[in-house]
Order: C-alpha cells, then sequence, then structure tokens
C-alpha cells in the first residue's frame, strides 16, 4: 500500500465560522507538497485555533471532512 510522505502543507480557502477570545473554528483546504513545494493532494479539513498567552496562535484540532 503506497503512503504519501510529503515535505510540506500549505493551507488555503480558510474560512473563520466562529470565533470566540483565543479560540477559532473553521474550515480549510490542506494541499500536500512534495519535497519540490509542488501539491500532491488536497484535503478538506475542519479546524480550531487556539491563542496561547504570548498571542501566539496554534491548531489545537484538525478534522478530515472527507472521510
Amino acid at each position: 500500500m503506497s503512503r504519501f510522505r510529503g515535505q510540506g502543507v500549505s493551507a488555503r480557502d480558510i474560512v473563520t465560522e466562529a470565533e470566540v477570545p483565543g479560540i477559532r473554528v473553521g474550515h480549510l483546504l490542506l494541499e500536500n507538497l512534495d519535497s519540490d513545494g509542488s501539491p500532491v493532494g488536497t484535503e478538506r479539513n475542519a479546524y480550531q485555533v487556539v491563542t496561547l498567552d504570548d498571542g501566539t496562535r496554534r491548531i489545537a484540532v484538525t478534522t478530515p471532512l472527507d472521510a
């Protein structure tokens, strides 16, 4: 069975559906990139991003929506 072993991910078409202080929830497309930076697959995901005390944003949860 072949499995993708990509080199990176690019987020696009980001839509924030709800936002309260410190938390954003929405959906986006994650584009898997090969070692040359060329797209090799796309996944539609829901996401939750949290803001840390220093203002840094981190992905808390990402869930594939195409499964």
